[in-house]
């Protein structure tokens, strides 16, 4: 059974909890690639710097939603305590209480199954200093990464089918 049970009065109820690492630090990832007018390869890579969400990072508005879709409703928020972020060494941890509606239920189920199994996140850069853009050429190709240092709002952390960072993890999490 992954899931929290306690009992109230006569009933148990359960809790829908899901963890997981939704922004992993240093981990270098390539978000596109395109050949350029002159026929070079053009590859845009990123990283988000140790540190980049810390306390100046506003969070309090931060959902968690699926796929970041405006279309289907969130199942946790920091504002009401449902979701907790944590900034660590490794990168920013979470762990949701999820709402016990037909979304919510469906998510759970979805990240119980490892069906979904990699976060996302929505995010503003810091606008001085918030990151900072290398390049380097060849012959052949144009590799541009982007450093993020900080992070000055979180919109949104999400399950995910398809990660910009595979390093990202989720799961729902086991009765101890």
């Amino acid at each position: 059974d992954l899931t929290e049970e306690r009992a109230e009065g006569e009933e148990t109820k359960r809790d829908m909890i899901i963890e997981g690492t939704p922004i992993v630090y240093d981990a270098e990832t390539e978000l596109f690639r395109f050949k350029n007018y002159e026929g070079k390869m053009v590859i845009y890579n990123e990283v988000i710097a140790k540190g980049a969400v810390d306390d100046k990072t506003r969070v309090k508005n931060c959902f968690m939603k699926f796929n970041h879709s405006e279309d289907v409703f969130p199942v946790a928020r920091v504002k009401n305590g449902s979701l907790e972020l944590t900034s660590q060494d490794d990168g920013v941890h979470m762990k949701a209480k999820v709402i016990d509606t037909p979304t919510g239920r469906e998510l759970f189920k979805l990240v119980e199954e490892g069906i979904l199994d990699r976060m996302s996140f929505a995010f503003v850069i810091d606008r001085d200093n918030g990151s900072v853009i290398e390049s380097e050429e060849d012959d052949e190709k144009i590799v541009v990464k982007r450093t993020i240092n900080h992070i000055s709002d979180l919109y949104d952390v999400a399950a995910v089918m398809v990660p910009a960072y595979e390093q990202t993890s989720l799961h729902a999490r086991c009765k101890e």
